[in-house]
């Protein structure tokens, strides 16, 4: 019950702290970073690179993630967006070191892990440690759709 409780608690604070800013951004991420993500499998301490979609959500919920090649962005720049259905619809920006994600502070999350799946799966998980790693999204190479304005 308690990490139900705490799960709401955290879609809620992401979906108060939404930041959203121009389309033109949208429209450059687009074309630079699309074509899907890669990484390095021989050093477990570089970080994975791209776009990634969520998918197999139980609750149908849609997520894209960019890591790197974000214009005027740092090269470890983040961004996740969150669909509308989401009860933590909106777009979120961090920091990735490695394999841990560092959210920027003004959206209270606490550090997310984006690696491949610990049970042997081909995709990835971004896994928040509040919840049951079964639990945590899991992601294949896609594009960025544009549901969250930059």
């Amino acid at each position: 019950m308690k990490k139900i409780l705490l799960f709401g608690f955290m879609c809620t604070v992401m979906l108060f702290a939404c930041k959203k800013s121009s389309m033109d951004d949208f429209e450059i991420l687009k074309t630079k970073a699309a074509g899907g993500g890669s990484s390095s499998t021989n050093n477990s301490s570089s970080s994975p690179r791209g776009i990634w979609n969520r998918f197999g959500s139980p609750n149908g919920y849609m997520t894209d993630l960019a890591i790197g090649n974000i214009p005027g962005e740092p090269s470890n720049r983040v961004y996740m967006c969150e669909h509308r259905g989401s009860p933590s619809a909106g777009l979120y920006k961090g920091l990735i070191s490695g394999k841990t994600i560092t959210w920027d502070a003004v959206y209270g999350l606490p550090s997310a892990e984006f690696a491949k799946d610990k049970n042997g799966g081909s995709y990835y998980r971004l896994w928040f440690s509040v919840a049951a790693y079964d639990q945590a999204g899991k992601y294949n190479t896609g594009t960025w759709t544009g549901e969250c304005p930059m």
